[in-house]
């Protein structure tokens, strides 16, 4: 009889427990993370419906950085959605992307002029401030035609010409390597000018051999070297040209 008894309060208060634990759970109170916490992780939520998606580059680090973008126009003609992604490009990375490093090539003050796409081709205008155009170098072309062609890349364009408009004439626009400095033909110390005559020793007191005729094409008139020094390069801080290595 007192085993019986034991049992029947055994499994009350068993009941009474599982009642109490399913109560507390369907009336439970989330708890805010604190300053020191790590935060739940979160799935990312998809753009209302209508909405649309697409990804922009910038640099970070000498490197191209790409993220995505909402609100890029996927619809209407190729040149508007060419100029949605270029004015989301002038329009910078957020400060979350600026805290990791992400920067845009384009200077503070840069807009875009105008957009013009075809299949094959896309040109690309933008109005750039007059101090950053007369200190551009070929790395700030590099980066900024990187940043373009590689948002660009989905497209498969023949061709991309990323231009600015010239400071001198408004009306004009350039192509963004006619503004660098104009190119001196670099010499090594040591080494002679081409406006000097060669050494008598290099010619051997005869005339000289005239070799196979100059050919046509795209090179006629062009001289090409090879350099062992990995190529040349413009060199901002010494402002020339020189080797990437002795």
């Amino acid at each position: 009889m007192i085993r019986a008894v034991s049992s029947r309060i055994l499994m009350a208060v068993g009941g009474g427990l599982l009642m109490a634990a399913v109560t507390l759970a369907c009336f439970h109170t989330p708890v805010a993370t604190g300053a020191g916490d790590a935060p739940p992780s979160t799935t990312p939520v998809s753009p209302a419906s209508g909405g649309t998606g697409g990804v922009v580059c910038f640099v970070a680090e000498g490197a191209t950085a790409c993220v995505e973008r909402f609100g890029i126009q996927s619809i209407g003609t190729l040149t508007d959605q060419v100029r949605s992604l270029m004015q989301a490009m002038v329009d910078g990375p957020t400060a979350a992307e600026r805290s990791r490093g992400i920067r845009s090539a384009l200077p503070a003050g840069a807009a875009l002029a105008d957009v013009m796409a075809s299949p094959e081709r896309a040109v690309v205008r933008f109005d750039l401030p007059p101090a950053y155009l007369a200190s551009f170098d070929a790395g700030d072309a590099e980066d900024v035609n990187e940043q373009v062609a590689t948002t660009l890349t989905p497209f498969n364009f023949a061709r991309i010409d990323v231009e600015a408009r010239d400071p001198d004439r408004p009306d004009t626009f350039r192509l963004l390597s006619t503004f660098l400095p104009p190119i001196i033909i670099p010499t090594k110390p040591g080494e002679p000018s081409s406006s000097q005559p060669p050494p008598s020793s290099l010619t051997g007191g005869q005339p000289p051999e005239y070799g196979n005729p100059q050919a046509s094409g795209g090179l006629r008139g062009k001289t090409v070297f090879v350099s062992a020094g990995h190529g040349w390069y413009w060199h901002a801080t010494q402002g020339r040209y020189r080797t990437q290595r002795p």
